[in-house]
């Protein structure tokens, strides 16, 4: 069942929009970052990890002991 498009006031169809993409992309990935901060963020990120990881493993070592 194919529904007819609904003229305008000028008695043509209107015209069909259509998808654009980039509207939707961020701009923020485009911009570049200094080397020296993509350091400070990879050795945030790094310091932050190993925490993770150690409190990971001493709260299964806990678990472990408990049983």
């Amino acid at each position: 069942m194919d529904v007819p498009l609904k003229k305008t006031s000028s008695g043509k169809r209107p015209k069909k929009k259509r998808f654009q993409g980039n509207m939707y992309r961020k701009k923020s990935l485009s911009e570049k970052v200094s080397q020296k901060a993509y350091n400070r963020i990879n050795a945030k990120i790094a310091d932050i990890s190993e925490a993770l990881a150690n409190a990971s493993m001493k709260k299964a070592a806990a678990e472990e002991k408990n049983y």
